[in-house]
């Protein structure tokens, strides 16, 4: 048997406080392997009150010769209103890596396939750029000595600039140093600086005035050692 030792079947009974003995239908789940003990098909049947509204699905893979998914197909069928959504992605990768490339997606009702994201990596193996769609969304990413995420636009979110790109979001993540009156020294982050699309620029900083659209921590700080900790609230 190619599934010894692995999972075959699940069924879980969830609770429902609309039901009239508290209980909802079960919920189901199978799962398929192949030779190698991969996932190649799952089934599953949500929980409902009633069988005539339960939703129902699959999800497949496709493998290539290094265990690297090439097609995924996803369907989920409404029961009740006798409705199916069926989707399939595809996967390219770098030649003789398992580093993905690029995505795909596509619905069963056109042949059209449309390119989700695109990715590129670092010397270290680490993603450097991400493009979503067909170039709707441009992401930069940097890192730190440590390997610890350092931006994400960090030049849109300290300045605005989009260096000719499309930027709707930036990020700057800083690590046991700032603006902040307490420093930190546990390798956390300690401050965070952000921009939205068309936002202003919008940092953690010890300020009592927020500009408009921006999304306030509030900091905590200690007196030694661990430095601040923060919770976020809307002003």
């Amino acid at each position: 048997m190619h599934n010894q030792g692995l999972p075959v079947i699940s069924r879980v009974k969830v609770l429902n406080r609309d039901s009239a003995e508290g209980l909802a239908d079960w919920e189901l789940s199978v799962s398929y392997y192949d030779t190698k003990g991969r996932v190649i098909l799952s089934r599953f049947q949500n929980a409902t009150k009633s069988s005539t509204t339960q939703g129902t699905g699959y999800n497949s893979i496709r493998y290539d010769f290094m265990d690297r998914p090439l097609i995924t197909r996803s369907s989920n069928t409404n029961t009740a209103a006798n409705k199916t959504a069926e989707e399939y992605y595809k996967y390219e990768y770098y030649t003789g890596s398992s580093r993905l490339y690029r995505s795909w997606h596509r619905a069963k009702t056109t042949d059209i396939w449309q390119v989700m994201q695109k990715l590129s990596y670092d010397d270290l193996g680490r993603i450097s750029r991400e493009v979503l769609g067909a170039g709707g969304e441009v992401r930069d990413y940097k890192y730190n000595l440590r390997g610890q995420l350092e931006s994400i636009n960090g030049t849109y979110a300290n300045t605005g600039n989009k260096e000719g790109q499309p930027r709707t979001f930036g990020e700057v993540l800083e690590y046991e140093h700032t603006g902040n009156p307490v420093k930190r020294y546990d390798s956390k982050i300690s401050s965070m600086i952000w921009r939205g699309q068309g936002a202003t620029r919008c940092a953690t900083i010890t300020s009592t005035t927020w500009p408009a659209g921006c999304y306030r921590p509030i900091l905590t700080n200690t007196s030694a050692g661990p430095g601040p900790t923060a919770s976020s609230t809307i002003p």
